[in-house]
């Protein structure tokens, strides 16, 4: 995860995370496996237009990991951009946070709830988990 964290004076958090980019080998097992799959396709079908749907479906699903997406807190709310495009959240719609391994994860109640999986905003972090937390923390958001 590249670590592009910086604060502009207006008090805004920005960074930008790449998880293939920061593991090759990972990265490299996971094209491999891909290759694999694609190849799969094409023998159990004959045909390459399964192939090509597979490669899609599977570079969709993997995105988030192949591709880089930057995250930007600021007073008005939270930002993550990624080559699909741009959600922003305004700092009304969440409760609390909590932390968890590699990242945080904006909530929209004070406890834990089932929905927290489909409500929820998450962001990866860059190695900057103390400004990020802090930044919640001023904007009145409960870490739990």
């Amino acid at each position: 995860m590249t670590n592009d964290s910086s604060s502009d004076p207006v008090g805004a958090l920005t960074w930008t995370v790449h998880p293939a980019r920061e593991q090759p080998v990972k990265t490299a097992l996971l094209l491999g496996f891909i290759a694999a799959l694609l190849a799969i396709a094409y023998l159990a079908f004959g045909s390459l237009g399964y192939s090509l749907i597979a490669l899609v479906v599977l570079t969709g699903a993997l995105l988030p990991y192949l591709a880089p997406t930057t995250y930007t807190l600021d007073e008005g709310g939270v930002s993550v951009r990624t080559p699909l495009g741009t959600q922003h959240r305004t700092w009304r719609e969440f409760r609390s946070f909590r932390r968890a391994e590699g990242q945080v994860v904006l909530c929209t109640r004070r406890v834990s709830s089932a929905t927290d999986r489909f409500r929820a905003c998450r962001l990866v972090l860059a190695r900057n988990e103390p400004d990020v937390v802090g930044f919640l923390a001023c904007m009145g958001l409960e870490g739990r």
